[in-house]
């Protein structure tokens, strides 16, 4: 009887407050993996990096496309504007243009080239 009389506004009366919205986790979609594409054995000679992993395929390198695309590397740095002497680095993360300041030594070499 003592909650018949007892104040509307006091806490014991007031109805919980309802529970926040639940949230899902949303999953990101799920990753194929691109299948394996083997190049043609006419056009690609083996790389000098032998693979260290048994059972793994030695990596396959297009020697001509490689230096095709460093030709067009140097091509398209001119064409933007840059003027000079490149050097070109190959990495695992990629093909790497870098401007070199030319040398008596370069100049040389060059001089000495049939």
């Amino acid at each position: 009887m003592a909650a018949e009389g007892s104040d509307p506004t006091s806490p014991a009366s007031a109805p919980p407050p309802p529970p926040p919205p639940k949230r899902r986790k949303i999953e990101p979609p799920r990753r194929t993996r691109p299948s394996q594409v083997t190049p043609d054995k006419d056009n690609s000679v083996a790389s000098s990096n032998s693979s260290p992993i048994p059972g793994s395929l030695p990596a396959r390198v297009d020697l001509n496309k490689v230096r095709e695309a460093k030709r067009f590397a140097v091509l398209q740095a001119q064409h933007e504007g840059c003027l000079g002497s490149y050097k070109s680095f190959d990495s695992l993360f990629g093909n790497y243009l870098v401007p070199v300041v030319p040398t008596n030594d370069f100049f040389d070499q060059v001089g000495t080239k049939p």
